[in-house]
């Protein structure tokens, strides 16, 4: 009777111990990956990331999907022994970025508790001139109404930059250049890590699209020429149509 006690009691224990078996997902040194302050010339971005299996059951990394374009991923393996880790490869390219930049890979797996989780990947791309927005957008064009954009121009470097010379570059025939002003003067100088406030203003004469650039030249080399995009569409005020 005691040997049959002993079996019960011995399958009991087994049965709880396999409900109680489950894989648990942890991301190495925290759901956040930050490389700091970086360089345009410094991109791509790579790192090495730890997916450890701190469970007692094999885990099983089902898919790994870049938050965009920007990112690219490569796994190891998709099925982790309790105690080891698969190595998840990130690359972040970071051509046309600047200031605090963040994107993100979800990660799929069988860890019940958390079956999807977030790897943030952050940097902070600092150039030389930091322009916020990096364009001209007018969220609403009116004829015969005037309308204003701003963008900030902020010099990163610890010296002067001048700017010396701009240009209007047209992309469409509704509008003409000369309808599009802007508070810019030749060589104006900004000092080390202050901005300047650059104002757009565009008083439509008729309908249609509005597209167009403000080159700005710099006697900063690694700056060169700025470019601002500008655009908006033109409705009629009467009518609403375009």
């Amino acid at each position: 009777m005691i040997r049959i006690y002993s079996l019960v009691l011995v399958l009991l224990l087994s049965g709880f111990s396999l409900l109680s078996a489950q894989p648990k997902l942890e991301i190495g040194g925290g759901d956040t990956y930050d490389w700091g302050n970086v360089k345009p010339e410094q991109g791509p971005l790579e790192a090495a990331i730890k997916l450890w299996n701190k469970g007692n059951k094999t885990l099983e990394i089902k898919r790994v999907k870049p938050g965009c374009g920007c990112t690219t991923d490569s796994l190891d393996m998709n099925f982790v022994p309790p105690g080891k880790y698969a190595t998840l490869r990130v690359r972040l390219n970071i051509t046309g970025y600047q200031g605090n930049t963040i994107k993100s890979v979800r990660i799929s797996s069988d860890d019940p508790e958390r079956p999807e989780q977030n790897l943030m990947l952050k940097c902070n791309v600092v150039v030389p001139v930091l322009l916020q927005p990096k364009y001209f957008s007018f969220n609403k064009l009116v004829v015969n109404e005037e309308s204003v954009a701003k963008t900030t121009i902020t010099n990163n470097t610890d010296k002067p930059i001048k700017l010396t010379n701009f240009m209007l570059k047209m992309s469409t025939k509704d509008v003409e250049a000369d309808e599009l002003k802007h508070n810019l003067r030749r060589n104006t100088v900004i000092e080390p890590k202050a901005s300047l406030v650059v104002e757009m203003k565009f008083t439509p004469k008729k309908t249609g699209r509005l597209q167009a650039s403000l080159l700005v030249e710099t006697d900063n080399k690694e700056a060169g020429t700025l470019d601002l995009p500008i655009w908006g569409s033109i409705v009629d005020a009467t009518t609403g149509k375009k």
